[in-house]
Formats: C-alpha cells, sequence, structure tokens
C-alpha cells in the first residue's frame, strides 16, 4: 500500500513539472507527501489495471427462470401426490365395497333359507327357545352356516336366569279312540283294546312344552369333528370321535370324557393330542408319553 502511494506523489509531481532533486528511490513516501503539499500538486490516482478490477460475475440464470422452474417442478409433485391419494382412496373404496359385499353374502348364508315349519305362525325366536327344529330337522341337517363357516346343526339356547314363558308344540291329530273286543272259546274269554275307525275319529291337540335350554352343535370348517358348544363349554361329538377311531372300545384311554351342559363328549384337548401323538408314533416312529392328560 505504502509504494502504491508513493507512486502516486512521484507521479503527481512529475506530472506538474516539478523540479525533484533525487532520484524515486531516494525518497520516502514522507518527503513526496511534504512536496506535494509545498507545492499543491493534485493527485494524479493511476488507471485501473485488469488484476485490480473486480473479477467478472459469472453469469447465471436468471432467478425469476429458477423460481418458474421449482413452482413448475412443486406443481408436478403436488398433481402426482394428488394423483397417488385419489388412486388410494378409490383402491379403498373398492376394497370396502368387495367387504361389504362378502360380509353381506356371509349374512345371507346365515339366514336360514326357510324357517321351520310354523315357527312364524307360533312368533318364536330360534335364538329364545330351545327345541324349535326338533320335528322340522334331522340331527345331520344345517339349519344354517355363520360368518365364519362354521355350519349349525343346533342353535346354542342358554337358560334364562328369569322365568320367562316358554315354548309349546301343539301337534293336531285324529284321535280314534279305543274299542274294546270280547273273544270267547268255550270257558276261555279275552278281552282286549284295538284302534278305533276313522269314521269315529274326533280332532285333538298333543300339546308338548319345550326345553327352556339347549346344546349349540357346529362343525367348524379346521376339524373333523362337531363340537357342542354351551355357555363357554366345548367337547366333541362322541359319535363322531368314536368313529374316527373306529369305535368305542378303540378310543385310546388319553382321550377324556366331560359333559357340555347335558351333552356326553369327549375333551377337545385330550382328543387333539392323542391323534397328534399317534401321527408321530406312526410316521416318525417315536412313543411319546402323555402327560397332564
Amino acid at each position: 500500500m505504502a509504494k502504491a502511494e508513493k507512486a502516486v506523489y512521484w507521479r503527481s509531481l512529475k506530472g506538474a513539472g516539478v523540479a525533484l532533486e533525487k532520484n524515486y528511490r531516494d525518497y520516502t513516501t514522507a518527503e513526496l507527501q511534504a512536496l506535494v503539499a509545498e507545492h499543491g500538486v493534485s493527485l494524479i490516482e493511476p488507471p485501473p489495471t485488469p488484476r485490480d478490477a473486480p473479477p467478472p460475475r459469472e453469469q447465471g440464470p436468471d432467478i425469476s427462470d429458477q423460481l418458474a422452474q421449482l413452482t413448475q417442478v412443486i406443481g408436478q409433485l403436488v398433481q402426482l401426490q394428488v394423483g397417488q391419494q385419489s388412486a388410494a382412496a378409490a383402491q379403498h373404496e373398492r376394497v370396502a365395497a368387495a367387504t361389504e359385499r362378502v360380509v353381506e353374502r356371509r349374512r345371507e348364508e346365515a339366514r336360514p333359507s326357510a324357517p321351520a315349519r310354523g315357527e312364524l305362525d307360533r312368533g318364536l325366536d330360534n335364538a329364545e327357545h330351545a327345541g324349535l327344529n326338533a320335528n322340522s330337522h334331522t340331527a345331520s341337517d344345517v339349519l344354517y352356516t355363520d360368518e365364519f363357516g362354521n355350519e349349525w346343526y343346533q342353535r346354542e339356547v342358554t337358560k334364562a336366569g328369569y322365568a320367562k314363558p316358554r315354548g309349546r308344540r301343539v301337534l293336531r291329530t285324529n284321535d280314534t279312540k279305543v274299542e274294546t273286543e270280547t273273544i270267547t272259546v268255550g270257558d276261555y274269554v279275552e278281552t282286549f283294546e284295538i284302534s278305533g275307525s276313522q269314521q269315529n275319529s274326533q280332532p285333538t291337540e298333543i300339546k308338548v312344552t319345550l326345553p327352556s335350554y339347549q346344546c349349540g352343535i357346529y362343525k367348524p370348517k379346521n376339524m373333523p369333528f362337531k363340537v357342542h358348544t354351551y355357555n363357554g363349554l366345548q367337547g366333541f361329538d362322541r359319535d363322531d370321535v368314536q368313529a374316527y377311531f373306529g369305535g368305542r372300545r378303540l378310543v385310546p384311554a388319553t382321550v377324556k370324557s366331560i359333559y357340555v351342559h347335558m351333552d356326553w363328549c369327549y375333551e377337545i384337548a385330550s382328543v387333539i393330542s392323542t391323534i397328534e401323538a399317534e401321527y408321530r408314533e406312526r410316521v416318525l416312529g417315536t412313543t411319546v408319553t402323555q402327560r397332564g392328560l
């Protein structure tokens, strides 16, 4: 900085025609400054050099163009996100509609195709009264299929905690009464009763009071046996288990019996454990001791 200032003083004095007695290198900056002040010389600034000029700025893209491009990209991203959300919403609606159709079909399958004869006239509810299907369905007839695919042969009706009217089945028939016949053979006299004739029959009604509760019987999709259930207690159907093992006397001793309400069944856990143990023994050749059964 001092050399540049000294050069400015020297150049200004030379330009003003001031006679200098010494060479440039013999003067100090202070001496040249004193001569400039003494002669009233105006300083001459050196012309700018390329090295003194600031470096040229690189010409980049205009900020407005960048903002326009950024706005365009953001708009495209927003449209893409909106499209994805719309597609997801449409997919969700399709899945919900398909699920609703499946549930409705299951409900339709769960409803009995035709009510038992006389049930609608009597005004009784299957879920509240037991024994309604005793005369209209056999033990092997499926009443309905629930939403889980279980085939129900008998509805579960638990005993009410309070006294309520019970169902009553009314059977109408023609009573022919009885006729007394007497046969006499010598001293032998025999008297017996036979059915009367239809001509003298009279219409009559037989009233049978229905039970107040009953077990539920259903066949799960993933089980080979029917299940009896009542108030949370469950057991395998006795006839199904005996048929699987080949008879009552061939049922292994590890299979335990259990009462489900009034039905004599086999305990589910012991049946499954016994079948698994026999399978391992037959396939793997190993005998597994049954514990806790």
